[in-house]
Formats: C-alpha cells, sequence, structure tokens
C-alpha cells in the first residue's frame, strides 16, 4: 500500500506498525519528515498517522 504525500508536504508524519495482539512500543513507530511530494510505502497493517507527537516512556 502506498499513501500520497501531496498534502503533507513539510510535516511531520508518523507510521505505525503495530502486529495485531502486540502491545506497541517504540520500535513500532517511525517518524518521517515529509520534503518531497512522493508515496511512502507502508508495510500490510501499516496505519498513517499526521503530524502526532507522542510519548511511549512510562
Amino acid at each position: 500500500m502506498t499513501i500520497s504525500t501531496t498534502q503533507y508536504i513539510n510535516t511531520r508524519v508518523l507510521i505505525s506498525q503495530i502486529p495485531e495482539g502486540v502491545a506497541p512500543t517504540k520500535e513500532h513507530f517511525q517518524t518521517v519528515t515529509v520534503t518531497e511530494d512522493k508515496p511512502i510505502a507502508l508495510e500490510e497493517g501499516s496505519v498513517f498517522v499526521k503530524n502526532v507527537i507522542f510519548s511511549l516512556d512510562p
């Protein structure tokens, strides 16, 4: 699956890849700053979230 990044230029996006039934950890997340208009490939089951700032630290 790919998503178009046209509307996300110069924004920070979060890509999460969390297997079903698994508690999320930092390793499941990848933050990408979109600097050009090119599709981002997502692995099956990934979630695309725009401009999310969060902490998984306790």
